[in-house]
């Protein structure tokens, strides 16, 4: 038999050492660093605003009809002068229902936006707290001297916080955003739609009656 001592040692198998803890600490760090790199930029690119024409003059301020620039153009049905045309708007703005889905749709947009922002934040939180009176028998051990009535509290709080590493909530925030400006501009071309048809209805309104009048006249 073979002994121990007689074998070779170009036989034996190298022992496995362990890696280097600098080496490890240094590549923690370094994929610490990519990571909190990455949290800076968001996915997907920024949103640019596509370029419209738009005229620089108004194409009928040089008309001799408009009495003076500085009109107050949002209540334009007044310069009528026509109390009976100013309930009729005024009546159209609190009843109309779908102005008033429009306006709903806005405080909607104006609550998803808040959703979106709390989002950003630690999105639950718990705190627990219980307390309970306790009294020990009086054949329990070492308890001959000692107060057999003692309370006993604990409180206890948990809170979950999903980081935006990749700017998940900061894009649905500025999509919350976008939304509730939109919402907003519907609701003004609604207003705007329906205060125009309001004043055009009742001008063709008075238009015929006075043409009835006239004919009967005649």
């Amino acid at each position: 038999m073979q002994s121990f001592s007689s074998v070779n040692k170009s036989d034996r198998k190298p022992a496995v050492r362990s890696g280097n803890p600098s080496a490890i600490l240094l590549f923690s760090g370094l994929i610490s660093l990519l990571l909190l790199l990455g949290g800076c930029a968001m996915i997907g690119p920024d949103y640019v605003t596509p370029a419209a024409a738009e005229p620089e003059k108004w194409l009928q301020e040089q008309d001799p009809k408009i009495e003076s620039k500085d009109a107050n153009f949002s209540q334009w049905w007044s310069v009528f002068n026509d109390p009976v045309l100013n309930t009729l708007v005024e009546s159209a703005y609190q009843q109309n229902l779908p102005l008033q889905i429009s306006g709903l749709r806005v405080l909607e947009a104006r609550a998803q936006l808040g959703i979106a922002i709390g989002f950003q934040y630690p999105q639950t939180q718990q705190v627990n707290a219980d307390g309970s009176a306790n009294q020990l028998s009086k054949n329990a051990p070492n308890s001959v001297n000692s107060d057999r009535y003692f309370y006993n509290y604990q409180s206890t709080f948990d809170a979950a916080w999903e980081l935006d590493i990749w700017g998940k909530f900061r894009r649905a925030v500025q999509t919350g955003v976008a939304n509730l400006e939109a919402s907003i501009a519907d609701y003004d071309d609604v207003l705007v739609a329906l205060v125009a048809e309001v004043a055009r209805s009742y001008i063709v309104l008075r238009t015929n009656e006075e043409r009835l009048e006239v004919a009967l006249q005649t």
